[in-house]
């Protein structure tokens, strides 16, 4: 084997550091391409995560929001009950005071049946006496 001379040995190693040079030039492209998409993939997950959060915003807005309509609608529910609840109230009582009018009525007519009864009676006897048919009686 020769020896190699000393510029053959530099011009060698000047292509070896040439060639050196290019692969690292080319694997420092190739992770900036890397961190450019790894970037991009970054910036894309963020952009997610806003409209995520924009959207998660928007939902506890229209959630809250339906909750206050449910809070106001079922607030004239419990309005409109007790209003309703009222109006029972005084209907129970109106039909309490019509079946202690009605009882009075019925006392009454109870009453003058009775009081008829005995003034039909007693006109019977009247017209018995008047008439002839009968005797005086002491009731």
């Amino acid at each position: 084997m020769q020896e190699q001379s000393t510029e053959q040995r530099l011009s060698n190693l000047e292509n070896e550091v040439a060639d050196l040079k290019q692969k690292l030039a080319e694997q420092i492209a190739i992770l900036e391409a890397k961190q450019e998409s790894a970037s991009n993939i970054d910036r894309a997950l963020l952009n997610r995560v806003d409209v995520f959060g924009s959207e998660l915003q928007r939902f506890e807005r229209e959630t809250r929001r339906s909750f206050e309509e449910l809070r106001s609608g079922q607030k004239s529910l419990e309005v409109g009950f007790a209003k309703m609840q009222q109006t029972v109230d005084i209907l129970v009582d109106s039909a309490k005071d019509h079946k202690q009018a009605i009882d009075i009525l019925v006392d009454s007519a109870k009453d003058h049946k009775q009081a008829i009864e005995e003034l039909a009676a007693g006109q019977r006897q009247i017209i018995s006496l008047l008439t002839g048919e009968g005797k005086l009686r002491n009731d």
